[in-house]
């Protein structure tokens, strides 16, 4: 008799063929950073699970820091950068992940100095593992110099006046420990401030067009840059700029300057500061009262009293005296006066005398005869020649 038996024949385990790449793009240079990315690509047929990459660091490199859609890194022990894929890896590209790390300034410098390596695996069985590593060569560039930048500035007058010249004058020193390389100052300069040039108090002197001394260059087409090609560690270059504050320039006017080297800075802190100025304005003009006065002529007012003049008139009396033994006889005439007095009462001593009616005398004795009083003398006189010629007779 024939016997017939089942077999069950298992299924094949699933598999999944890996991949991984390894590269980096641009310079890597001693002292900086580089940043490596690493592609996993699963070929099938099946998906992969528990997928891990490892990357193998050089001793000239620091784990930095990981990113990656679904991946997770550690890099607790040195020199090895541990990740994981959560879900498993379907047939295709996994997402991306980028590693960072630091490059030591004491690496080798040249083509190809070091090189850093990854690899990938899964629980799942993988037919070809010749592609589960990759090396990425590296060429290692010399580190830039390393100088600490300090910069301040000192304002002539952090208060001027509007139509006033400023001068912002810049130290910048370099604490080291490298030679600088090439600086540039930047301005930030506000509106109402023009730039007028550079003040080389050591050398060159005042000059008046966008130059600067033999150690600076500056350029006012796009900002103002001025910029110099290096500062030796421990020293200090200075750097005067003329600005001449706007007319109209009022309130408060805020700058900055910002000092930036070819070399690395490792503070860069203080290479950035404002600058600020507060525009005083002019006191009003004061205004000069001039008062003019004109002398006032006064003529004062006489007080006159009237004179009062009082004639009394003379009397005359003639008295034929009869001499003995003369044929001629001797008359005595007395004739009595009575002076007038006249009194003129003036305001001013230096003011000619008011008059009432007439011309008075301005003395306070009259010595003249009053005409009235002559002409009676005269005809006494007659009178009394008629009586002697008349008693001869």
């Amino acid at each position: 008799s024939t016997a017939t038996v089942a077999v069950a024949i298992p299924e094949p385990d699933p598999t999944a063929d890996l991949a991984v790449d390894k590269h980096h793009s641009g310079d890597v240079t001693a002292g900086s950073t580089a940043t490596y990315t690493i592609d996993v690509v699963n070929a099938g047929p099946d998906p992969a699970q528990g997928v891990t990459v490892t990357d193998q660091l050089p001793s000239e490199m620091t784990f930095v820091s990981a990113q990656g859609s679904g991946w997770s890194c550690t890099g607790s022990t040195p020199g090895i950068v541990a990740c994981s894929l959560a879900g498993g890896l379907a047939v295709g590209s996994a997402p991306p992940l980028a590693i960072t790390v630091a490059v030591a300034a004491s690496t080798t410098v040249g083509p190809d100095a070091v090189s850093n390596s990854a690899s990938v695996a899964a629980s799942t069985l993988d037919p070809d593992e010749s592609d589960n590593a990759d090396v990425d060569p590296t060429s290692i560039l010399p580190a830039p110099p390393v100088s600490d930048l300090g910069a301040e500035v000192e304002i002539s007058d952090p208060e001027p006046f509007p139509g006033d010249t400023v001068v912002w004058t810049v130290l910048i020193t370099n604490a080291g420990p490298d030679d600088s390389g090439q600086v540039a100052a930047s301005f930030q300069i506000p509106s109402e401030l023009t730039f007028v040039g550079v003040d080389d108090t050591t050398s060159n002197g005042f000059r008046v067009a966008v130059r600067a001394p033999a150690d600076w260059s500056c350029d006012s087409t796009s900002g103002l840059v001025c910029t110099t090609p290096g500062i030796a560690p421990s020293e200090t270059a200075t750097l005067a700029l003329r600005l001449a504050v706007a007319p109209t320039a009022t309130g408060r006017l805020d700058g900055r300057i910002t000092v930036t080297a070819a070399s690395e800075d490792p503070d860069p802190s203080n290479n950035s500061f404002p600058v600020v100025l507060l525009i005083q304005q002019p006191l009003p003009p004061t205004t000069t009262s001039t008062t003019t006065t004109t002398p006032t002529t006064t003529t004062p007012t006489a007080t006159t009293t009237p004179t009062t003049t009082t004639m009394t008139p003379t009397t005359t009396t003639a008295s034929p005296t009869a001499t003995t033994g003369t044929s001629s006889a001797t008359t005595t005439t007395t004739t009595t006066t009575t002076e007038t007095t006249i009194t003129t009462t003036q305001a001013q001593a230096n003011q000619p005398p008011t008059t009432w009616g007439g011309p008075l005398p301005v003395t306070g004795t009259d010595t003249d005869m009053p005409v009235g009083l002559a002409v009676l003398l005269i005809l006494v006189g007659l009178s009394l020649v008629a009586f002697v010629r008349t008693s001869r007779r």
